[in-house]
């Protein structure tokens, strides 16, 4: 009802413009003519007032004149003649003439005439007032007048209304309203999508410019219409697609929720601060946390056991950097201990800061404990392998420790044989003694590296990575092996490597070639031959593969080892890397060494392979990566041999030898000196003088109490007594372990005099 109404009123309204038009021109027309009739009368009207002025200027001339004798003389007769001749005139309404005395002699008025100008002056003759003069002139002509001009003008204002009503209702049907009606034509078509049917051109300029507009924004319609059609059309196919993608996205989330429910891994979210607030699960199950738990009170540092473990990869989470396989110890909601692997991606917010964290959780500890058996099989393994090559080695060894023997006995004996046969005294020592005893001291350093080798090679531990020269260990090695090895084979040796540096196990690497050696030699054995060690530098261009092992491209150390034997058949080369395949007779080797060389190079990220083989003997590569770190460097050995200050040294060892040599070279170094053999002694004098001495040396392996027990009591005692702790050869003490247990410094035997002294000194110098 109310848009009926609205749409009435609308229609009501509404006008023709031609109407509109016509009407403003009319009644400009007619305000422009009315206000130049105004204009026109007023002019008129002044210029009427102006010729009154002056015709009774004129008229009181005359009669001034013309009364000047009349009334000097009395002549009233002359005068009412005069006043009216005046009267006759239709200009004149009034008229009254007196005497100086005030009596009038003439007056007459016209009735019913307004008075436009009415003026009076005094009649003078001979300088004498005779009278007085009144006159009143009358408007009454002038005013026919203006009525005359204001009907004819009345007139033409209507003529020219009608006429111009005429002309501009034609004119405006012809040039404005039938163009538009054309215009609404097109507009309705138009509207009804014709967009072919358009204006067309009018010689009205401004019609011109309305159309040419029209054409445009309508051409822009067209143009937006077709477009907003293909937006449609796009929209209805994005709809359709978003319908599909919809569907896809609830399937994918309901695949999504169904893996995160029932995957076996955990699946969690975290804030920073620790606070937990999503679970899945398996996380329920990983932790041991009750299905009913509040999330809000619990917090991921209810779980972890070193506060490191949790902050290590929150460092690199707040750098937006993604956290792979991160493996640590936790503690379940019961307390339980367990391995973890943790992957975790980061959530930043706008500012790039840290504000989610969600990550896996496998629960690892199965396998880390099937890792941790499988290490020790494999350290089982190795130490198997390293007392096979020992056997294989030992009737080498034996023999290069009996020639070293051999010479120290004998040149003992004929030491003594030089001091038995000097005179009674006979001062002067024989230079032949000063030789011996130079004999005897090399031929002890041969055995002290020699037995040095030996415990590296066998001994047993985890491994660990340093950077090391392979030079110098490939040295070792050659030493080692030379000293084995039947006269009936010689050793080459090429070091040509600048670049020797590795981020190496030195025990692992030393058991790669001394393994290799020990092949060649035990095939070189019977018929003799030459054994070559060779390093070089090489750089690979491209990737390098060998029994199914590949290294990229970079720059390696090259380690070669050639023998002059009888190689190795082709049908056999495919399996000389298989563990326990050996071509050896029986009780000569268990077929490992190669297996657990090539599982040593391929942890170190390295390659070996056979490089050639023939009837001429066999060559063994070993590719190494090249490590850019620096190794540490070697203190340099002094020319003087530090020496004491008196200071107090107290020396336990159960074997008297080794503790009547330290005995004596400690003093030689102006330190004074108290032994003891039996190590429980030994506390007790420090128990009854804790202050007096300034260091204790203290062999490990003693019976009743060892050297690390001793040394533990001894710290309960007087906690800033220094303390060197030497051994021979020890499977629970080594340089870490030692360190850690307090002592300040650990010594392997034998021990010369200007390592005891660089020793002592260094510790003294550096006590609390």
């Amino acid at each position: 009802m109310e848009k009926q109404k609205t749409k009435h009123v609308h229609l009501m309204t509404q006008r023709s413009i031609t109407r509109d038009i016509t009407f403003v021109i009319v009644t400009i027309v007619v305000f422009v003519s009315i206000l130049s009739l105004v204009i026109n009368l007023l002019i008129v009207t002044r210029e009427n007032e102006r010729q009154l002025t002056q015709k009774s200027n004129e008229y009181l001339s005359f009669l001034n004149e013309s009364l000047e004798i009349p009334l000097w003389s009395y002549d009233i007769e002359t005068v009412k003649k005069l006043g009216e001749m005046m009267m006759s005139n239709d200009l004149v309404s009034s008229i009254k003439i007196h005497d100086p005395a005030g009596i009038i002699n003439f007056e007459d008025r016209k009735e019913d005439e307004t008075e436009l100008v009415l003026k009076t002056v005094n009649i003078q003759y001979q300088g004498n007032m005779v009278g007085s003069l009144e006159l009143g002139l009358t408007k009454r002509l002038y005013q026919k007048q203006l009525k005359h001009i204001i009907i004819t003008a009345l007139y033409t204002i209507l003529i020219l209304i009608a006429v111009l009503y005429a002309i501009v209702m034609l004119s405006a049907r012809r040039f404005i309203r039938k163009p538009l009606d054309e215009f609404a034509l097109k507009l309705a078509a138009i509207a009804k999508g014709d967009y072919q049917n358009y204006p067309r051109a009018t010689p009205q300029v401004e019609l011109e410019g309305i159309m040419g507009n029209f054409n445009q924004m309508a051409s822009k319609i067209q143009s937006r219409e077709e477009s907003l059609i293909d937006t449609n059309r796009a929209m209805r196919n994005e709809i359709v697609e978003r319908e599909k993608a919809e569907t896809l996205l609830r399937e994918s989330e309901q695949r999504y929720r169904s893996l995160h429910d029932n995957i076996p891994l955990g699946v969690f979210r975290s804030e920073p601060g620790g606070t937990i607030t999503s679970l899945n699960p398996a996380m329920y199950s990983i932790l041991n946390i009750p299905e009913d738990a509040d999330l809000q009170s619990l917090s991921t540092d209810n779980f972890y056991i070193s506060t490191q473990d949790r902050q290590r990869p929150l460092n690199e989470l707040q750098k937006g950097w993604s956290v792979k396989g991160f493996q640590c110890q936790l503690k379940d909601a019961d307390g339980k201990l367990l391995w973890v692997s943790i992957s975790t991606n980061p959530i930043l917010d706008e500012k790039g800061n840290l504000q989610y964290m969600d990550g896996i959780m496998e629960d690892i500890t199965q396998r880390k404990q099937m890792e941790e058996d499988k290490n020790k099989l494999q350290n089982q393994l190795l130490q198997l392998q390293k007392m096979e090559a020992i056997g294989t080695l030992a009737g080498g060894i034996a023999h290069d420790f009996n020639n070293i023997l051999g010479g120290i006995i004998g040149y003992s004996e004929l030491a003594l044989a030089q001091l038995e046969n000097r005179e009674p005294g006979d001062e002067e020592i024989p230079a032949s003694l000063d030789e011996y005893l130079g004999y005897i001291y090399e031929a002890g350093n041969r055995a002290r590296d020699l037995v040095k080798q030996i415990l590296n090679f066998s001994r047993q531990g985890t491994s660990t990575k340093v950077s090391m020269n392979l030079k110098s260990l490939a040295n070792e090695c050659i030493k080692l092996l030379t000293a084995v090895l039947p006269k009936t084979i010689t050793v080459e040796a090429f070091m040509e490597a600048e670049k020797n540096t590795l981020l190496a196990d030195p025990s692992q690497i030393h058991q790669v070639i001394m393994n290799l050696g020990t092949n060649a030699y035990q095939i070189m054995r019977e018929k003799g031959g030459c054994l070559t060690f060779k390093i070089e530098n090489v750089q690979l261009s491209q990737p390098r593969s060998f029994s199914g092992i590949t290294i990229m491209p970079g720059n390696y150390v090259k380690l070669s080892v050639k023998d002059t034997g009888t190689g190795i058949p082709f049908h056999l080369q495919e399996r000389i890397f298989d563990p326990y395949f050996t071509t050896k007779a029986v009780n000569e080797g268990t077929g490992l060494g190669l297996s657990v060389s090539l599982g040593i190079i391929k942890s170190h990220g390295g390659l070996l392979e056979l490089t050639d083989t023939s009837e001429n003997g066999t060559t063994f590569s070993v590719f190494l990566p090249v490590s850019d770190e620096r190794l540490p460097e070697s203190e340099k050995e002094e020319k003087l041999v530090p020496i004491g200050n008196k200071e107090h040294v107290l020396v336990v060892d159960d074997e008297p030898f080794f503790l009547d040599v330290m005995s004596q070279m400690l003093k030689s170094l102006s330190y004074r000196v108290t032994t003891f053999q039996d190590s429980v002694l030994a506390l007790e004098a420090i128990r009854l003088e804790p202050r007096v001495f300034d260091l204790l040396i203290s062999d490990q392996t003693m019976p009743g109490m060892t050297g690390v027990q001793l040394a533990g009591e001894a710290k309960k005692i007087n906690p800033g007594l220094p303390i060197i702790l030497c051994s021979g050869y020890s499977e629970t003490v080594s340089k870490d372990t030692a360190t850690n247990l307090g002592i300040t410094k650990f010594l392997f035997k034998p021990i010369n005099q200007r390592e005891l002294a660089n020793a002592v000194r260094i510790v003294l110098d550096h006590r609390e």
